[in-house]
């Protein structure tokens, strides 16, 4: 699926940067109603430490209507 092509294409290069004997890089891609919810689950589930979110910079007022993710 698309989210699949997301993850091999464009995260998972971001993350073999980061990759190292000392750290454990994972990405996942999380499509759900509720996606704040779904990424905490996922957090949980990996048990992990960081979590990096890219966000889709909205501004103004599309910010303040349609709110933002990684604020959650």
């Amino acid at each position: 699926g698309s989210l699949d092509t997301v993850q091999r294409l464009y995260l998972e290069p971001l993350a073999a940067k980061y990759r190292d004997a000392r750290r454990t890089v994972r990405t996942q891609c999380v499509n759900a109603n509720n996606v704040a919810r779904a990424i905490v689950e996922a957090a949980e589930a990996e048990q992990a430490d960081l979590i990096a979110i890219r966000t889709g910079a909205r501004r103004g007022f599309a910010r303040w209507v349609v709110g933002s993710v990684a604020d959650k």
